[in-house]
């Protein structure tokens, strides 16, 4: 998915509702290719999800938020894991709408027409948290990595 709107950018991998999580950790969030736990975006993951999800379940999720630097403080936290967005309803929109976007796509489709990455897209999510170097941030056990 990615979506674009005044020079913010929103692109990532979404697993399908139906592979969720006891807790947020299965939720990979960058900004500028920082890692991030930040409560907007996480917000905006769980709003995007609302209609697909019960309360207690959270879904699997990649984002990477791209912005000018100027429009987004990375020292509100010591460990600079929160930031603050100059327009922070726009972030959380444009994060909203992609995933929704995605999320009503992926369910128009059927398992007559769909391989057997259509049911969810864990295995890029995988591969992108790889890529980064990012494995042991996100989590992954060695036999998930074998998978991949």
């Amino acid at each position: 998915m990615r979506s674009e709107r005044e020079g913010v950018v929103v692109e990532g991998f979404a697993a399908a509702p139906s592979l969720t999580r006891a807790n947020a950790l299965g939720q990979y969030l960058f900004v500028n290719g920082r890692p991030v736990r930040d409560k907007l975006i996480i917000g905006a993951v769980r709003a995007a999800y609302s209609d697909y999800l019960p309360r207690d379940r959270h879904p699997v999720v990649a984002l990477f938020v791209t912005l000018d630097s100027a429009e987004v403080d990375a020292n509100v936290h010591p460990a600079k894991t929160e930031v603050r967005f100059r327009n922070a309803g726009l972030v959380r929109a444009l994060i909203v709408h992609a995933l929704k976007d995605g999320l009503a796509r992926e369910g128009k489709r059927t398992a007559a027409n769909s391989d057997w990455r259509g049911a969810c897209f864990v295995p890029p999510v995988i591969r992108a948290a790889r890529q980064l170097g990012l494995a042991a941030f996100a989590g992954l056990s060695d036999r998930t990595a074998a998978l991949v």
